[in-house]
């Protein structure tokens, strides 16, 4: 398949692509910085929506996932998909919002995500290791902490960067379960990713004990190369 920027990263997100073609744009993404900030700068149109715990009916989500322009440049593609996502929340709100029913998480992935939108650490014990370096990418490390989620022992390291952009680092002792709308990397050995509650996680290569969870797709994609788990 080719890759059109906009149009194939509203697909993806909207569930549109055949699998075959949703893992060639996932291996594209490994190789196409601008695809990737298409498909950030795309989720964020909707991350009003699914960050909220209280989400507009289904039926105005559907609306904003499988709703583009028909004409216009790039640029206004990413507007409206911004715009329709507000749109979406604000009806919703004035109509009585109900809650979303979302697919069932593992629980120590839906604790991970639950750690970093609360901004907590899973524990008070300092960690032994120092925090991974990411100043490549002007992160600070701006706390660290060990402890257990859903009875998994976890080292968790939160960065922040100049302009408020936030990334949490959980390293487990054990793997990390796949969710069931993960998608794979490189075959059953290679990294998976998948987006839930307005973020994305990215688990390192095999054994999987490696969870970066961030905003930003670019910034948790970038972190993971910086850090070698890809």
């Amino acid at each position: 398949m080719t890759h059109s920027s906009e149009a194939t990263s509203a697909a993806y997100l909207a569930g549109e692509l055949a699998d075959g073609d949703s893992k060639d744009f996932e291996q594209h993404l490994l190789e196409c910085d601008d695809c990737w900030a298409d498909l950030d700068e795309a989720r964020r149109g909707l991350t009003a929506v699914e960050s909220l715990r209280e989400l507009a009916p289904s039926h105005l989500r559907a609306a904003v996932r499988h709703g583009t322009p028909a004409r216009g440049s790039g640029r206004s593609h990413r507007v409206a998909l911004a715009l329709a996502a507000g749109v979406a929340v604000v009806a919703g709100i004035g109509a009585g919002v109900v809650l979303a029913l979302r697919p069932s998480e593992p629980s120590v992935i839906a604790a991970a995500v639950a750690g970093y939108i609360d901004d907590e650490l899973p524990g008070a014990r300092m960690p032994k290791a120092p925090p991974p370096d990411l100043t490549s990418l002007r992160l600070a490390d701006i706390g660290a902490g060990a402890g257990r989620i859903e009875g998994v022992t976890v080292t968790a390291y939160a960065y922040r960067d100049p302009t408020g952009r936030r990334l949490m680092v959980y390293v487990g002792t054990t793997a990390f379960p796949m969710p069931r709308r993960a998608h794979m990397f490189h075959g059953p050995d290679g990294p998976w990713m998948t987006h839930t509650g307005g973020v994305m996680l990215l688990a390192s290569r095999t054994p999987h004990t490696v969870l970066i969870v961030g905003e930003d797709d670019e910034l948790v994609h970038d972190a993971a190369v910086a850090l070698d788990v890809m």
